[in-house]
């Protein structure tokens, strides 16, 4: 199971559809039905009801709502640190300087 398809199943159980949760992900609606459709096969579960043009959640999908969402929250975290320690604004400066110029140059 990628992000991209956590990504999919949480998208379209908060939005009610597979047009709408294409939409919020700003991918076609094709892709969202592969997603789901390789989601699973990989589980061997239907995450899915489709009742004509309504989606209806079913008891697998539904228990696996809440890791899914900490799994997609704690990716979004890791990307969040890896951009902090890029842009330096994260992490541990250390210099090493001989201690009469941290006595006078360092503060």
């Amino acid at each position: 199971m990628n992000l991209g398809q956590v990504e999919a199943l949480i998208a379209v159980v908060d939005y009610g559809s597979y047009a709408a949760a294409a939409d919020v992900l700003r991918i076609s609606q094709p892709s969202i039905t592969r997603r789901l459709q390789a989601c699973e096969a990989e589980l061997g579960v239907a995450l899915f009801m489709r009742l004509g043009r309504v989606m209806r959640v079913t008891e697998a999908g539904r228990s696996m709502l809440g890791p899914a969402r900490r799994m997609l929250r704690e990716a979004h975290e890791l990307r969040a640190l890896a951009a902090a320690q890029q842009n330096l604004t994260a992490g541990t400066l250390r210099i090493g300087a001989l201690p009469s110029l941290v006595a006078t140059e360092a503060p």
